[in-house]
């Protein structure tokens, strides 16, 4: 999000809504007035759009709604995977489509949608290009990230918890993670999961006292307050295994030695094709194996593995400014 909010003061946009994460935009008549009121709809579509998921579809739907008012629709960041007929139908309804990888580009093109390969919103840097790994002093450590899913990211806690030299870094929430130690049920809701809907905040509860009840001492997270520093600890660590798409991508912008795993669409193997990274080149992990998976993490990138994410992440960095030109420049 941060990436879009530079384009907002960059181009002197004004913000009519947001709609936050897991928040309904056809349920809520203020969002649709909005909508109306605007001169385009943003939707960043990150991992939600693929086996033509509820919450993919109904962003999908969107499009569609603002053509009907005459209001322009892109979406962006998008990874689109799977998806059936109706999927295909919905998104060509939109006047701007970009996909993070390849293989949803290949499939937004048989769905007959043309649509713009832009990868991740992760890659953006104000500046024109990224700055070379730089250790001060020793690395920090090794890192493991949780996963989308639920049973893998059980694995992984109970794979390396209490390991030496290996720590747990979580993504989202400010890091400040389910599986904390610190503070009750309650008090992380609050802080955690406010912008949830009613039915969102009952599912993190049931999760929660299960979580609690189910496991015998706590995960502690690395905490780090932001995406910067969240970079900037990759961009030291040791090596990172993967769980999550967004730590393979930080790790590829930084040089970072890496083993990423699956995840639940086609978007780590699109990126790793497209970073030139071949999936044979044991940087993904197809099934997990703990001790394996430290092995090839800590193995060092080659020169020609550097050279190869150093010019994916320029490459992209050039391609997302040129994506808000597209769409925010004056001309359009």
């Amino acid at each position: 999000m941060s990436a879009i909010q530079w384009a907002v003061k960059h181009y002197n946009l004004e913000i009519l809504c947001a709609v936050p994460v897991g928040e309904r935009w056809d349920e809520h008549e203020h969002y649709k007035s909005a909508i109306v009121g605007s001169d385009m709809v943003l939707i960043n579509g990150e991992g939600t759009i693929h086996h033509d998921a509820p919450a993919g579809l109904a962003l999908l739907r969107l499009a569609r709604f603002a053509k009907f008012y005459g209001v322009k629709s892109a979406l962006i960041n998008c990874t689109y995977d799977s998806n059936g007929e109706l999927a295909g139908q919905l998104l060509s309804e939109f006047d701007y489509v970009f996909v993070r990888e390849s293989r949803s580009l290949n499939q937004a093109k048989k769905a007959g949608v043309e649509a713009l390969l832009v990868p991740d919103l992760t890659f953006f840097r104000p500046t024109s290009s990224f700055e070379e790994r730089a250790l001060v002093g020793a690395p920090l450590r090794g890192f493991y990230t949780d996963s989308v899913d639920a049973q893998l990211t059980r694995i992984l806690h109970a794979a390396y918890k209490g390991v030496d030299g290996l720590s747990y870094l979580s993504i989202f929430n400010g890091n400040q993670t389910t599986l904390n130690a610190g503070g009750s049920i309650r008090a992380r809701l609050v802080q955690n999961y406010k912008k949830l809907s009613i039915l969102g905040l009952i599912a993190k509860i049931v999760g929660l006292v299960v979580q609690k009840s189910g496991r015998s001492s706590p995960v502690i997270p690395l905490v780090a307050e932001n995406h910067i520093e969240y970079d900037q600890v990759i961009k030291n660590a040791e090596y990172v295994i993967c769980g999550r798409f967004h730590a393979m991508c930080y790790c590829i912008a930084n040089g970072t030695p890496f083993v990423a795993l699956p995840s639940n669409s086609c978007k780590v193997e699109g990126v790793l094709e497209d970073c030139g990274l071949e999936l044979s080149s044991n940087r993904l992990m197809s099934k997990f194996e703990a001790e394996q998976a430290v092995l090839v993490a800590k193995n060092p990138l080659s020169s020609k593995e550097k050279s190869l994410c150093a010019s994916y992440a320029n490459e992209a960095n050039k391609k997302i400014q040129n994506m808000f030109e597209t769409l925010f420049g004056r001309s359009t």
